[in-house]
C-alpha cells in the first residue's frame, strides 16, 4: 500500500496540516474495531488481503509461507482488530 501512495503515519500529521490550511478548533479522533466473520466489514478485509496476496509475495514483502500464516486471521473463529482510522476535524475561518 505504501508503494501505491498510502501514508500509514499521516494521521499523526493531519492536525498540523489542517492548522497550516487556516482551520481552527482542530481536534482529532481515532477508531479501531474488533470484528469477527459476522461483523460488517470483515469480508472487506478478507477480500482485500486475497486480492493483494499475490502482489505482496511477488514484491518480496512476505514469503508464501508468511502469507499463508497471515491469512489465518480470517478463520471462522478468529477476531480481527481493524487498522486505526484517524479523522481530523476543524472549522474554516
Amino acid at each position: 500500500m505504501t508503494a501505491a501512495g498510502f501514508e500509514r503515519d499521516y494521521g499523526r500529521r493531519v492536525a498540523a496540516d489542517m492548522e497550516a490550511a487556516g482551520l481552527t478548533d482542530i481536534r482529532g479522533e481515532g477508531r479501531a474495531r474488533l470484528i469477527n466473520p459476522t461483523s460488517p466489514g470483515f469480508d472487506f478485509f478478507r477480500l482485500s488481503f486475497e486480492s493483494l496476496r499475490e502482489a505482496i509475495v511477488k514484491a518480496g514483502r512476505l514469503s508464501a509461507e508468511q502469507a499463508d500464516a497471515a491469512a489465518t486471521v480470517f478463520d471462522e473463529d478468529r477476531r480481527l482488530l481493524t487498522p486505526l482510522m484517524m479523522a481530523g476535524i476543524g472549522r474554516r475561518g
